[in-house]
Protein backbone atom coordinates (compact mmCIF):
# COMPACT_ATOMS: atom_id res chain seq x y z
CA UNK A 1 0.00 0.00 0.00
CA UNK A 2 1.56 3.62 -1.30
CA UNK A 3 1.81 6.26 1.64
CA UNK A 4 -0.84 9.04 0.80
CA UNK A 5 0.65 11.81 1.91
CA UNK A 6 -2.32 14.24 1.83
CA UNK A 7 -4.17 11.70 3.77
CA UNK A 8 -1.62 11.91 6.55
CA UNK A 9 -1.20 15.77 7.42
CA UNK A 10 -5.16 16.06 6.94
CA UNK A 11 -5.48 13.43 9.86
CA UNK A 12 -7.00 14.65 12.79
CA UNK A 13 -4.68 13.49 16.05
CA UNK A 14 -6.01 13.08 19.63
CA UNK A 15 -3.88 14.37 22.33
CA UNK A 16 -4.37 12.39 25.43
CA UNK A 17 -3.84 14.32 29.16
CA UNK A 18 -0.90 12.95 30.81
CA UNK A 19 -2.00 12.04 34.62
CA UNK A 20 -0.57 14.72 36.75
CA UNK A 21 1.26 11.42 38.83
CA UNK A 22 2.60 10.34 35.79
CA UNK A 23 5.72 12.79 36.83
CA UNK A 24 6.94 12.41 40.49
CA UNK A 25 7.29 15.51 42.10
CA UNK A 26 10.66 15.44 44.28
CA UNK A 27 10.91 19.13 44.36
CA UNK A 28 13.93 19.60 42.04
CA UNK A 29 12.16 19.17 38.68
CA UNK A 30 14.51 16.62 36.16
CA UNK A 31 13.75 14.95 33.00
CA UNK A 32 11.87 12.21 33.19
CA UNK A 33 10.56 11.79 29.93
CA UNK A 34 12.29 10.97 26.66
CA UNK A 35 9.82 12.42 24.12
CA UNK A 36 11.59 11.16 20.33
CA UNK A 37 10.18 13.68 17.66
CA UNK A 38 10.27 14.56 14.42
CA UNK A 39 12.63 16.96 13.37
CA UNK A 40 10.16 19.43 11.29
CA UNK A 41 6.96 18.81 13.82
CA UNK A 42 6.13 21.89 15.07
CA UNK A 43 4.36 19.98 18.58
CA UNK A 44 5.73 21.89 21.42
CA UNK A 45 6.42 19.06 23.92
CA UNK A 46 5.96 21.14 27.24
CA UNK A 47 2.93 22.51 26.17
CA UNK A 48 1.46 18.90 24.77
CA UNK A 49 2.78 16.94 28.03
CA UNK A 50 1.94 20.12 30.43
CA UNK A 51 5.01 19.90 31.74
CA UNK A 52 8.26 21.79 32.70
CA UNK A 53 11.31 22.19 30.40
CA UNK A 54 13.08 20.79 32.63
CA UNK A 55 10.70 17.16 33.30
CA UNK A 56 11.77 16.67 29.29
CA UNK A 57 14.54 15.39 27.16
CA UNK A 58 13.65 16.37 23.72
CA UNK A 59 15.42 13.81 21.05
CA UNK A 60 14.27 14.62 17.27
CA UNK A 61 15.69 12.90 14.13
CA UNK A 62 13.82 12.16 10.34
CA UNK A 63 10.69 10.16 11.01
CA UNK A 64 10.95 9.69 14.97
CA UNK A 65 12.47 6.83 14.63
CA UNK A 66 15.17 5.29 17.19
CA UNK A 67 17.17 2.91 15.22
CA UNK A 68 20.22 0.83 17.18
CA UNK A 69 22.92 1.97 13.82
CA UNK A 70 22.20 5.72 14.50
CA UNK A 71 24.66 7.32 16.95
CA UNK A 72 22.60 9.91 17.65
CA UNK A 73 19.93 7.87 18.78
CA UNK A 74 22.07 5.67 21.22
CA UNK A 75 23.39 8.75 22.71
CA UNK A 76 20.49 9.88 23.64
CA UNK A 77 18.83 6.45 25.22
CA UNK A 78 22.22 6.28 27.00
CA UNK A 79 21.99 9.55 28.31
CA UNK A 80 18.78 9.56 29.63
CA UNK A 81 18.35 5.87 30.59
CA UNK A 82 21.83 5.44 32.88
CA UNK A 83 22.49 9.14 33.72
CA UNK A 84 19.25 10.88 34.05
CA UNK A 85 17.32 7.05 35.01
CA UNK A 86 14.57 8.21 32.61
CA UNK A 87 11.93 4.93 33.64
CA UNK A 88 11.11 3.08 30.22
CA UNK A 89 7.41 3.32 29.75
CA UNK A 90 5.56 4.40 26.45
CA UNK A 91 1.88 5.40 25.78
CA UNK A 92 -0.79 2.68 23.92
CA UNK A 93 0.39 3.17 20.40
CA UNK A 94 -0.60 1.54 16.94
CA UNK A 95 3.69 0.10 16.50
CA UNK A 96 3.22 -1.06 19.87
CA UNK A 97 -0.42 -3.12 19.74
CA UNK A 98 1.53 -4.68 16.33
Amino acid sequence: MPFDFNTAVRKRYVTLPVPRDFIPSSGTPKPQILWVGCSDSFIIETETLDVLPEEIFVHRNLGSILHNRDLSSESALDWCLDLLKVRLDHQESGLMRS
